[in-house]
């Protein structure tokens, strides 16, 4: 992974200082988000829409047609496709929608914190395979290790740090740091059954003219002949929480 991290340091018995208490909430934060994917579905022209539509589809191999027969199944694919073209699909050929709107912040009413917010979720988020080292549900939070490089997370999210078999095999999910943690942003949990050490680590997936994605090399995987992962779909931009 190239993404530079900012690990810090989770005892799961401290106590929460109210320095801690100021962050953000896990809702506040996906509240953000949620509101540059409105904005994004409501702004995006119909050529940037299908060209994007266009790589998703041939990269991850998913065949539409079929996936779309299967409510289920059509309502993951749509929602995945639209967290991949939200974080990492450069319309136009240059930014992506979350680059696009921070970068034309001022154009937008936003308090300050969510300014921050944004612009930090921008240079830091990505998406990754982890699995769950430690789990405090009494204060919503957990350590993350990432499969790919061994970094640890002190991430806030209550469903990873408050379902017990979430801490078996690993957890695929987009997360970005704010402020002192690290918050889940994405829109799916893609979480397998395995034991420790025997899920298969997915290289990024090479894409137009240089562009990797480890989410899209993971979706190639799920949708093959041996699936990796048990979808689980969790919240939608579009409905909210």
């Amino acid at each position: 992974m190239s993404q530079q991290r900012t690990t810090v340091p989770y005892a799961p018995e401290k106590v929460i200082t109210p320095a801690e208490d100021a962050q953000p909430t896990p809702d506040e934060v996906f509240d953000c988000i949620q509101a540059v994917a409105v904005h994004t579905k409501e702004r995006i022209n119909d050529r940037d829409l299908l060209r994007a539509q266009d790589q998703f589809f041939s990269a991850t191999q998913i065949d539409w047609e079929v996936a779309r027969q299967a409510p289920e199944s059509a309502e993951y694919v749509s929602m995945m496709f639209s967290e991949w073209l939200l974080f990492e699909a450069a319309v136009g050929g240059r930014r992506t929608p979350l680059e696009a709107f921070v970068e034309d912040v001022a154009a937008h009413k936003l308090e300050g914190w969510q300014v921050a917010a944004l612009t930090e979720v921008v240079r830091t988020q990505m998406f990754s395979q982890f699995r769950i080292t430690n789990q405090d549900p009494q204060h919503g939070r957990c350590v993350l290790e990432d499969l790919h490089d061994g970094a640890e997370l002190d991430l806030r999210d209550g469903r990873l740090s408050g379902i017990p078999h979430y801490a078996t095999g690993s957890m695929a999910v987009r997360v970005a740091h704010v402020g002192a943690c690290w918050y889940v942003v994405g829109q799916t949990y893609l979480h397998d059954n395995l034991e420790v050490g025997q899920t298969a680590i997915v290289p990024p997936l090479a894409y137009d003219q240089g562009r990797c994605s480890v989410m899209l090399g993971i979706l190639r995987r799920l949708f093959g002949e041996n699936p990796l992962y048990t979808i689980r779909g969790v919240r939608h931009f579009d409905e909210g929480r």
